[in-house]
């Protein structure tokens, strides 16, 4: 009896500390696979990006590099408007006021006025021609030349140099004269064209009384003779090509 009790008790401290170390070995095992599973080997910093946030940030900041800066698109889209357009056509009218330095006598009268001007190469001046007809069949053509202060699709400035040849009823005369215009885009190939100058003309007594409305001309005065200023204003629809 005395030798069954002691084999069971020698049993007894045989087993239990097989059994606790084979607790102790799978809570070890699945702490491993937790920690395995979690990936809390490696801690992040605290604020650091996730890696998926990282790696789109990488890829982002790749697919920027192949695109140029803002600034360089917008100058190139800028130029391009600038230069592209050669030829100019407008059609509006002009209100000329005669004025004859002699002795005073002055006149107003509208006409119809045309323009049509190149720009050859992307320059920033025009070569043009401006005809400006009259109901008395007589008409006022300026071969110009623009030279441009300002020069864009919205708004452009220039000074404009011309000969001007006046054929009247009864003969034709040669001068010359100058304008400011301003220029205002209303679409991409419309704008609207105002224009501020004029011309001068040595006249015949003849010729300038007729410009004048048969004005006649008031002998002495000491200012030049046949000497007639025709300054004028207008505006012009302006298409552009």
């Amino acid at each position: 009896m005395r030798s069954s009790f002691s084999l069971t008790l020698l049993i007894v401290f045989l087993v239990v500390p097989s059994i606790a170390s084979g607790e102790n070995l799978k809570l070890g095992g699945s702490e491993m696979r937790e920690e395995h599973r979690f990936g809390s080997a490696d801690p992040q910093p605290a604020g650091a990006p996730s890696p998926k946030i990282a790696k789109i940030a990488r890829v982002t900041v790749v697919g920027q590099a192949d695109n140029p800066p803002a600034g360089e698109v917008f100058e190139s889209v800028e130029n391009t408007e600038a230069e592209g357009f050669v030829i100019f056509f407008g059609a509006g009218a002009a209100l000329m006021v005669p004025y004859r330095v002699s002795d005073g006598a002055m006149d107003s009268r509208v006409l119809s006025e045309f323009s049509l001007s190149w720009a050859p190469f992307g320059i920033v001046g025009e070569i043009g021609a401006d005809v400006a007809i009259t109901r008395s069949s007589s008409f006022l053509f300026r071969p110009n030349l623009k030279f441009y202060f300002v020069k864009h699709d919205i708004f452009s400035l220039y000074l404009e140099g011309s000969c001007a040849i006046f054929s009247g009823p009864d003969d034709t005369h040669v001068g010359g004269g100058g304008a400011l215009g301003l220029v205002f885009g209303v679409m991409e190939h419309l704008a609207v064209e105002f224009r501020a100058g004029g011309s001068a003309f040595s006249m015949s007594e003849q010729s300038s009384s007729a410009l004048l409305d048969g004005a006649p001309y008031r002998e002495g005065s000491e200012a030049t003779p046949g000497l007639v200023l025709l300054p004028s204003v207008s505006a012009r629809l302006m298409a552009r090509f």
